[in-house]
């Protein structure tokens, strides 16, 4: 993909502040990965245990939870689609997924616009498409204290830095909200590097534990994207612990290992326990961090991300 599509593509995506989301990869959707587009998270905040990122796209909340606008798809300020401003677009449903590769992380510098922090997969506009981005955004303003530095030119996608705060990676889509994967197992990838222990966690939304709509119509500051969510928070806070995804551990050891985490791995998801695979909102990885944690170091490597068939 061309720098010029990638700015492209950036500038066509109306997004507001969310993930999963925040929260993801049709055949060659999910299988023409390249390190070229600027689409990169924009921070995190805090949230309950379990780490928040927002990103252009989703939103991580909770214990490894799951809601947002949009969850994990392209978030509408109001002038997609002809529509006038302010208004709510509907949700969208992404292309069906023809192979079960998310993301292989392949390199390719095209031009002196290819950046090297982040990987983009899918054509935008025809297949499944998005990014990947970490939080803390090391570019934010302020620059944050514990920000994660992101790094592609491997083609593996190399995460480091301190967690001293709500931090994770992930991905966001364009312009869809939600995935049927539901021809899948679950997701596996190749990873690496050193973390402490049972600190890493991969999250996965669902409809039924992503924030819905009407919520957000009320409670949220506009403008908003409308969501396949169903789960309304109890209060006027998003992170009351109303709503949240299934997540699974995630190993981390020196070696690049093949870990498998199936659907029935995931777990503690409110009010779906587990995961709906026909009706997935965003997934992405968080660190585990109580708010009073003692800050540490993290290094860790993903590739050959992709669905089990």
């Amino acid at each position: 993909m061309s720098s010029a599509l990638q700015r492209n593509t950036s500038n066509s995506r109306s997004v507001t502040r969310i993930t999963l989301l925040g929260a993801v990869v049709a055949s060659l959707a999910w299988g023409c990965v390249s390190s070229n587009n600027n689409n990169s998270a924009t921070g995190g905040t805090p949230a309950a245990t379990g780490g928040v990122p927002v990103a252009t796209g989703g939103e991580i909340v909770g214990s490894g939870g799951v809601v947002a606008p949009g969850a994990g798809g392209s978030v509408s300020t109001g002038g997609d689609n002809g529509t006038d401003a302010g208004a709510i677009a509907p949700p969208v449903v992404c292309p069906a997924l023809t192979g079960p590769l998310i993301a292989d992380f392949t390199y390719t510098p095209t031009d002196a616009g290819t950046p090297s922090t982040s990987a983009t997969f899918g054509t935008y506009g025809t297949t499944f498409s998005g990014g990947t981005y970490v939080y803390p955004d090391p570019t934010a303003v302020p620059a944050p204290t514990y920000p994660l530095t992101s790094n592609v030119t491997g083609s593996n996608w190399h995460v480091t830095g301190m967690v001293g705060t709500y931090s994770g990676l992930g991905f966001y889509w364009n312009n869809c909200a939600l995935v049927d994967a539901s021809a899948y197992k679950g997701i596996q990838m190749t990873i690496s590097g050193s973390v402490p222990a049972n600190s890493l966690f991969l999250s996965v939304g669902t409809a039924e534990d992503t924030i819905a709509t009407t919520w957000w119509q009320q409670y949220g500051t506009p403008p908003i994207s409308a969501t396949f969510g169903t789960c309304s928070p109890k209060s006027s806070n998003q992170y009351d612990g109303t709503c949240g995804g299934p997540s699974a551990n995630v190993p981390v050891t020196a070696v690049p290992t093949t870990v498998t985490i199936p659907w029935a791995s995931l777990t503690g998801g409110k009010p779906q326990l587990s995961v709906t695979p026909s009706k997935i909102t965003g997934f992405s990885f968080y660190f585990n961090w109580s708010g009073t944690s003692v800050p540490y170091a993290i290094d860790v490597t993903i590739d050959d991300l992709s669905f089990i068939p």
